[in-house]
């Protein structure tokens, strides 16, 4: 008898460790979460994920997580300055094998509901080196808005899967 308990633990034993090495194998991707208050970055937005992880917006109302692979429930929850609840999102976000899966959440005064864009990447799920080292080049535009065509101040502009970014004049150049 004692010599089947041996057995099963030392066969329990192995099964848990194999499974713990392969949890801590699995490919990752990353979140990236946006959140805007009527065009200005929210700081200190609240990201939960699967319901236990909570991440806060840097001053750019950015965070960025490293997650596995798979499909991860998001929830964000924004304060304006004053501490007034601006909103709340909750939804299923697609985390594919080394790449970025960004959230971007936009919050309005006007008390309706956030509006909420999910760019989840697409195309082969290979590896690649970061072709930008050592590359130069010079991007040229003017960020404006949509009603009377004015510059708009101080907004993020950055290249999609990288870590340029930079932020418009006066000029909204």
């Amino acid at each position: 008898m004692y010599k089947i308990l041996r057995i099963i633990s030392l066969f329990l034993l192995l099964t848990t460790s194999s499974l713990s090495a392969q949890e801590t194998t699995k490919e990752k991707g990353t979140i990236s979460v946006f959140t805007m208050h009527d065009g200005e970055p929210l700081l200190n937005s609240e990201i939960t994920i699967d319901g236990e992880r909570i991440y806060k917006t840097d001053n750019d109302g950015f965070v960025q997580v490293e997650i596995s692979v798979g499909t991860h429930q998001v929830e964000i929850f924004s304060k304006d300055k004053n501490s007034q609840n601006l909103g709340y999102f909750k939804k299923s976000v697609l985390v594919k094998e080394a790449r970025d899966t960004q959230v971007i959440a936009t919050f309005q005064s006007e008390n309706t509901l956030p509006n909420v864009n999910i760019d989840v990447p697409i195309g082969t799920l290979e590896k690649q080196k970061d072709h930008l080292d050592g590359a130069t080049g010079i991007l040229n535009g003017r960020v404006l808005t949509t009603d009377d065509f004015s510059p708009i101040v101080n907004a993020r502009v950055f290249v999609k899967g990288t870590s340029l970014d930079a932020r418009t004049d006066e000029n909204g150049k």
